[in-house]
């Protein structure tokens, strides 16, 4: 009895090596929270584009769901942000991000669960950050900027003057635009409590959620 247990015990562990448990496997994705917003979006809202008052409801839920979300979460987690200034206001160092471009490598993923996704992206991100950071940041360089959401400016005057600085604005708008290659994206001028940021280095992959967190959010 023994020695057949023995033998039972040895096939057991075999089998274990050879069959690894899947549950501990840990999948991935590059999809950017962003793009996964927009595109559930889409898929809600399949005739948001049909004429002018279609889109006009849509674009308002849009930005409702857009302010509602990033309370709860960074939307732009891991998208290329275009430094374009840095100022001292009162003590503060406020910089001003654009998003209206992106490096030559980098292009927004259609994930064409409805129709085409994002196109483009357009918006500004501004904040403060301590001096340690302003000694290596790079004016046009790009960056994965992490922090938390505090509000949509608004107007473009208001963060004029949180910034120190009579600068052009990329857009003050919230909502989406039907174009031929995809959906322009715009989501305002966000003032963010800066956590982090570093040079952008690419996608980056993540854990993918049993859940599906896209639909919940939104």
């Amino acid at each position: 009895m023994k020695k057949i247990g023995f033998i039972i015990l040895v096939v057991a562990l075999f089998a274990s090596c050879q069959y690894p448990n899947s549950t501990q496997q840990v999948l991935t994705d590059n999809t950017l929270r962003i793009e996964q917003f927009v595109d559930t979006f889409l898929v809600q809202h399949p005739d948001w584009n049909n004429n002018t008052v279609t889109r006009e409801k849509a674009n308002k839920e849009f930005k409702k769901l857009f302010h509602s979300t990033m309370e709860q979460e960074n939307l732009l987690a891991g998208v290329p942000m275009e430094l374009k200034s840095v100022h001292k206001v009162k003590g503060k160092n406020m910089v001003h991000f654009w998003l209206n471009s992106t490096p030559r490598d980098f292009e927004y993923k259609q994930i064409e669960k409805y129709e085409l996704g994002i196109y483009s992206l357009y918006g500004d991100v501004i904040g403060n950050v301590p001096d340690s950071i302003v000694a290596i940041l790079v004016e046009n360089n790009y960056y994965d900027v992490s922090g938390h959401y505090v509000g949509d400016i608004g107007d473009i005057t208001t963060m004029q003057f949180l910034i120190g600085s009579n600068e052009w604005a990329v857009t003050n708008k919230i909502g989406i635009e039907n174009e031929s290659l995809g959906q322009n994206v715009s989501v305002g001028i966000i003032l963010m409590d800066i956590d982090s940021l570093k040079p952008f280095s690419g996608r980056k992959s993540y854990p993918i959620q049993q859940n599906n967190t896209t639909e919940t959010n939104i």
